[in-house]
């Protein structure tokens, strides 16, 4: 028996099912990928079982907080799912929390876990700032579970390294503690309803996102004239990229996009 073999099947089993529900995921992703999975195209570039080994590594961290909530004797539900319906939207909004507890003081917290590599995580806390999709996920939570305090925690599977950040949720809108970054629910869902809208109609919406292509091929990046042009993280890790961009790839089988980014990989370190 070739248990690997047979591990890999069942991960990408879950790949590709029909939707029925919008997901906390979806509160970033750009429209067009989500107009796509709606709309059930194949994909392009299909994920390799390697890269859901890595997603599923994370849940060991998650056990990790569940065991010392649980011993520190806090009340906890971990893993809580809900939907929720909201006007404009012909679909429910689904949600799936890592962890919500009580303190023994009775106020509730709700906890999201993301595990990735240590040093794009030193870069996290360096700038002081989650990612965006991430605060996302969490303002749909809030709102979803009318809890108003959560706790995002980073974890480094290759090193240990660890950070966290801490939200109020309020009048429909979730604010960084202590910072200036905030995200209002209105906006994801009025995103969700442009997606629905696009489906409704047939009409592909515009992307979201940039890919960066080079002599008929996408890549990470490119330079020209000293400058560096890198594409988004979204289209390189996309399951649609190759029929995304097709167009645009047979265009400049010699030459590259540049004219499409405004802002430079360097600008955006600065």
């Amino acid at each position: 028996m070739n248990l690997i073999n047979s591990i890999d099947e069942y991960l990408l089993s879950s790949e590709g099912r029909k939707r029925e529900h919008h997901y906390a995921s979806d509160a970033t992703a750009c429209i067009r990928q989500l107009f796509y999975k709606w709309t059930g195209r194949k994909v392009s570039n299909p994920i390799e079982a390697g890269a859901l080994w890595k997603m599923r590594m994370g849940d060991a961290i998650h056990g990790l907080i569940h065991e010392f909530l649980e011993s520190s004797g806090y009340d906890i539900i971990d893993e809580v799912a809900a939907r929720k319906e909201y006007e404009g939207l012909h679909h429910l909004v689904s949600v799936r929390a890592d962890a919500i507890f009580a303190t023994k003081d009775g106020a509730y917290y709700g906890v999201e876990v993301k595990s990735s590599y240590g040093a794009g995580i030193v870069q996290i806390q360096r700038k002081n700032t989650p990612k965006p999709e991430h605060v996302a996920q969490i303002a749909l939570y809030a709102d979803i579970f009318l809890i108003p305090k959560w706790i995002l925690i980073y974890i480094g599977r290759d090193n240990g390294y660890r950070t966290q950040f801490e939200f109020t949720y309020k009048d429909g809108v979730l604010y960084l503690d202590g910072g200036t970054y905030s995200i209002a629910v209105k906006d994801i869902i009025d995103r969700l309803v442009r997606v629905e809208e696009c489906v409704d109609t047939g009409a592909e919406p515009e992307r979201d996102y940039k890919a960066a292509i080079k002599n008929g091929k996408i890549v990470d990046m490119f330079q020209k004239a000293g400058v560096k042009y890198k594409g988004d993280w979204q289209c390189n890790y996309c399951s649609f990229k190759d029929m995304c961009w097709q167009d645009e790839v047979a265009r400049l089988q010699e030459g590259d996009n540049s004219d499409l980014f405004t802002i430079t990989e360097y600008e955006e370190e600065l």
